[in-house]
């Protein structure tokens, strides 16, 4: 498997790497999503999330990257995928939201 951008970045050591529900490979910014909706001992992929809460992938991202943006903890790792380019998973998830939801607070 070739090597990417979030790669480099890697995720967060504290939560682990595979969704709890499919299986799947999670990212650096689905654990924070997670993490912001209480998720703090599992991971969950995106479609995951959205079909636990009954909303597309889309809504869950705008409705919690205002949080993530507003704090700290949370936004300072969100950075580190710094465009569009570091989406490990472009295809399985939506990245042009992801990252032009990113744009609110840098």
């Amino acid at each position: 498997m070739q090597k990417t951008l979030a790669d480099d970045v890697g995720l967060l050591a504290e939560l682990p790497a595979d969704c709890n529900k499919c299986g799947k490979k999670v990212c650096l910014r689905q654990q924070l999503i997670g993490m912001s909706l209480g998720y703090i001992d599992r991971s969950f992929c995106l479609a995951c999330i959205a079909l636990d809460t009954g909303r597309t992938r889309e809504e869950v991202l705008e409705a919690v990257i205002p949080y993530i943006r507003n704090r700290d903890c949370f936004n300072k790792p969100w950075n580190r995928y710094k465009t569009v380019e570091y989406c490990p998973d472009p295809q399985g998830c939506v990245p042009n939201s992801c990252f032009e939801l990113n744009c609110q607070k840098q």
